[in-house]
């Protein structure tokens, strides 16, 4: 029996939070905290991303030489889609409005730097004409599993509303500059139907 200030009388039960009320608060206060030190951890690992990126330019201002290939734009590479793994996840346990919108700034931006540095990969290719890239070498030496640079489509790409409706509308503008400009409206097979070693086998020949 419990009685409160004002002489009402209740059960305790009603009068505290239970245990399972209790337990479910302090499970999405840990949850919080943790996906809030992860969001921290990857911000500080872009950081220092940005200045392996700069290498080039702090070499030549030092008078050094170095010019980066293969191994270098795979290993930045890598290491931002680990980051965006963490970026991903963050942001979709993330409970806090504005904070979710802070770390999806954040994911678009390393989504970005992702393509751009596949593109890099492909130019530097070690299989010249070939977009398959492949990073086996790179994995092994740094001990990391081929599911390391496995693509995965971020979910809000597909769960939010406000995505859906940033889709439909980009594509509306797409649509309406490919008749301005007269060009066809039927997507592209982005299917790859040939042999990716194909290319291979032509350069060597």
């Amino acid at each position: 029996m419990h009685i409160d200030l004002q002489g009402n009388i209740g059960s305790a039960a009603a009068a505290e939070p239970s245990s399972r009320q209790l337990e479910s608060a302090f499970v999405d206060i840990m949850s919080h905290a943790t996906y809030q030190n992860k969001w921290v951890e990857c911000m500080q690992e872009l950081m220092e991303q940005v200045q392996i990126e700069y290498l080039p330019v702090d070499a030549k201002e030092n008078g050094q030489h170095f010019e980066p290939g293969f191994q270098h734009f795979a290993l930045l590479y890598i290491k931002y889609l680990q980051i965006y793994r963490k970026l991903e996840e963050c942001h979709d346990q993330m409970v806090h409005p504005q904070k979710r919108g802070s770390i999806k700034k954040v994911l678009k931006s390393t989504i970005i730097r992702i393509l751009e540095l596949k593109e890099q990969l492909i130019t530097f290719n070690l299989r010249p004409l070939n977009r398959f890239v492949a990073l086996d070498e790179v994995l092994t030496d740094l001990k990391l599993n081929p599911e390391t640079v496995e693509w995965k489509v971020p979910r809000y790409f597909l769960d939010g509303k406000e995505c859906r409706e940033e889709i439909e509308d980009k594509q509306h503008k797409i649509d309406h500059w490919l008749g301005v400009f007269g060009m066809s409206l039927v997507p592209d097979d982005l299917l790859d139907k040939k042999d990716p070693f194909e290319a291979d086998e032509r350069a060597s020949s």
